[in-house]
């Protein structure tokens, strides 16, 4: 490698010298934007499907399918422009913000000043607006390819029955994003990942036949938990499962996102901190101004040594290496006093070979052991055969994944600075001893003496700023998914009108209306928070394993934080479906009847005739006036309670006697519905039930 090359490779390092952080955060961003597309498809189906009626009309008088679809695609393009605007400025505005929350973390990632590159806006802006268009296009062709007849119709659900083609994709690709997950452990490269990625598009495809066998297997523990109210919600489930995946997915990649981020931080704080805590044996630490760059005099060590008390003094050497094309720290060391100062826990080979010019790796594969290797640096290049292989490295974020010995690299790229010197006092050492180094550190310039228990508490606030950054990225994301939940969960609750109005007319109460929203978000949100998190801990683990390097040598699973995250994802769907079924269940009956009127008019019939109404409802306008006349149910004129229409014969009557009309008016309605529908139990306050065919309707109270 020549010097440009050289430079501009060590370049690249020097702006991302933690590479895991940077692929940690690029999978942010991309799990970030399939969060935000799925929740502008998911906005555009569903508003789509609610205009069905509109479209059908449209094709009716004379409007073709491209003019449908282009209208659908024009509204995009005009709400996502505005939206990447104004998303585009928020960006660039709140880049102040953001740089001042991470310095709170203690964390000093955005040290030179803010770059605003046209570049990037002009990324940005793309990736706005083209994913908008993307999520409303297929929306606007089901929309266009529907027949206007079809459209016209009083019912538009969906199909309950799941396509196997479909799923069978589904399954192929979730195989493939296994066996790249796999492929990139076994092979420590990270070009298998972009396969392990199809396991997003087997979740959207497999999403309607999971959502259908979560409804079939939880349907009897639903009912015998919460009776009728808990059948009702797991076959509304099953009923449409395509919408219930589709919100399902949103939280299912939200929960995905922070349990990436949960194991990231896991991982980081014990694999860094197990280095020191259980590395370090020296008695006193030199340590560098900063952990990124040496800056301790090459003196110094050999002047600690000559005073009295000192058993042992070693110093450590940084130098930034290529290997395999990829910047890497390496430690120039002595490799018969370090291992007094510095437990390295050798797997395979001897540390004592490095003085012959070999080299010792840390990882985890003793098979490596003999190997070539060749460390390019500026001026030199080293080929030497791997002679040991440890476990461990000298702990912190700049810590050496290769070790040679001190004068090889001396030769190699020059007398650098120390990095670190660690002393090691003499049994039975006077008191004063430690005063005596500390005065000499003091007058060396950019070096600090700590002691062995100063070193670990240092190197954990330095792993604690890190996981508060992290911690910081885990709101930001909760932050992300807890909107997609509650958007799609209020747009699907509002699609699903006409169900819950005819709840409600059946004789289902508000809170009985309220309870089966609840149940039904929470069984998706349990099973999408559990998807969720088994996919997110299998692909976090390979990043992990593949990316980390020797600042993260193990995959550590945050059991309890996992567990919490299940809780409070679950928690999070149920707390988002409040408000939309508090609304709901809030509307009098009166205007589910209008609404149902407008929305589904029945066709005319062969002689352009449109049918009459039923007895039941004529029956029912007449006694009623058109509101609902159940106890304690409030009109929409100025609050008032609603009153028969024969209430002037009853003016004087007390509120118990005009109760008791009322509750009879509900009665002789059920008997009126009762001769028409049999088999159905329409009693107010109960959700309807079937029966067997034939059977008399219950008398319960």
């Amino acid at each position: 490698m020549d010097g440009p090359d050289y430079i501009r490779t060590m370049q690249t390092d020097a702006t991302s010298p933690l590479q895991f952080l940077t692929v940690f955060l690029l999978a942010f961003a991309v799990v970030a934007i399939l969060i935000g597309v799925t929740i502008i498809f998911n906005t555009f189906a569903l508003t789509v499907a609610r205009r069905r009626r509109e479209s059908g009309l449209l094709r009716a008088i004379g409007a073709e399918r491209r003019q449908v679809l282009g209208g659908v695609v024009t509204e995009a393009v005009f709400v996502g422009t505005i939206a990447t605007l104004a998303g585009l400025v928020l960006g660039v505005a709140g880049v102040g913000a953001l740089r001042w929350v991470v310095g709170l973390t203690g964390v000093s990632l955005l040290t030179g000043p803010s770059i605003v590159s046209p570049i990037s806006l002009a990324i940005a802006a793309t990736v706005g607006i083209g994913a908008t268009i993307l999520s409303a296009w297929i929306p606007a062709r089901r929309a266009a390819a529907t027949p206007p007849i079809e459209a016209l119709r009083e019912s538009a659900a969906e199909p309950r029955v799941v396509s196997p083609v479909r799923t069978a994709s589904g399954l192929v690709l979730a195989a493939a994003a296994i066996a790249g997950g796999a492929l990139a452990v076994v092979l420590s490269s990270p070009v298998w990942l972009a396969l392990a990625a199809a396991i997003v598009p087997a979740l959207v495809l497999c999403g309607p036949a999971i959502v259908t066998a979560t409804a079939r297997w939880s349907s009897p523990a639903a009912r015998r938990a919460a009776g009728v109210s808990g059948t009702i919600a797991a076959r509304n489930l099953a009923g449409s499962p395509r919408r219930s995946a589709s919100t399902a997915l949103v939280l299912m990649l939200g929960t995905a996102m922070v349990t990436i981020f949960a194991i990231f931080a896991s991982s980081l704080t014990s694999g860094i901190g197990t280095d020191v805590r259980e590395g370090l044996q020296a008695d006193l630490v030199v340590t560098s101004a900063t952990p990124d760059f040496p800056t301790i005099d090459p003196t110094l060590a050999g002047r600690i040594a000559a005073l009295p008390d000192v058993d042992e003094v070693t110093a450590l050497t940084i130098a930034e290496g290529i290997v395999a094309g990829t910047a890497e720290a390496v430690g120039g060391i002595d490799p018969t006093a370090l291992p007094t100062m510095v437990d390295l826990d050798p797997i395979a080979g001897d540390l004592a070979d490095l003085s012959s010019g070999g080299v010792a790796v840390v990882g985890d594969d003793p098979a490596r052991l003999g190997e070539t290797l060749e460390i390019e640096f500026e001026r030199s290049t080293i080929e030497a055969p791997i002679v040991a292989v440890v476990a461990r490295s000298t702990g912190g974020f700049e810590a050496p994944a290769y070790f040679v010995d001190a004068a090889t690299l001396d030769t190699a790229v020059g007398r650098l600075l120390d990095a670190l010197v660690f002393v090691d006092l003499a049994d039975g050492a006077a008191a004063d001893a430690e005063d005596d180094v500390r005065a000499l550190v003091r007058d060396a310039p950019g070096a600090f003496l700590e002691t062995r228990a100063e070193h670990i508490a240092d190197s954990g606030s330095e792993i604690a700023a890190f996981g508060n950054f992290i911690d910081g990225m885990l709101i930001l994301a909760s932050f992300i998914a807890l909107l997609g939940v509650a958007n799609t969960t209020a747009l699907a609750i509002n699609e699903r009108s006409g169900e819950i109005g005819l709840l409600r007319a059946v004789g289902a109460s508000r809170r009985e209306v309220r309870r089966i929203v609840r149940l039904e978000v929470a069984l998706l949100s349990l099973v999408a928070a559990s998807i969720g998190i088994a996919v997110a801990a299998g692909l976090g683990w390979a990043l992990i394993d593949v990316t980390g390097g020797t600042e993260i040598p193990s995959v550590v699973m945050p059991w309890p934080r996992l567990a919490v995250t299940l809780v409070v994802a679950v928690a999070a769907g149920v707390a988002a479906a409040a408000w939309p079924a508090f609304r709901v269940s809030r509307r009098p009956c009166s205007s589910w009847c209008a609404a149902t009127a407008d929305a589904r008019v029945p066709a005319p019939g062969p002689g352009g005739r449109r049918p009459r109404r039923s007895h039941r409802s004529r029956c029912a306008r007449r006694r009623s006036g058109g509101v609902d006349r159940r106890a304690g149910q409030r009109s929409g004129r100025r609050g008032r309670t609603a009153a028969p229409r024969h209430r002037s014969r009853g003016r004087g009557r007390s509120a118990a006697r005009r109760r008791r009309t009322v509750r009879s008016g509900h009665r002789r309605d059920d008997r009126c519905a009762g001769r028409r529908h049999p088999g159905m139990d329409l009693q107010p306050g109960r959700a309807a039930t079937a029966a067997r065919p034939g059977a008399v309707p219950s008398r319960e109270p």
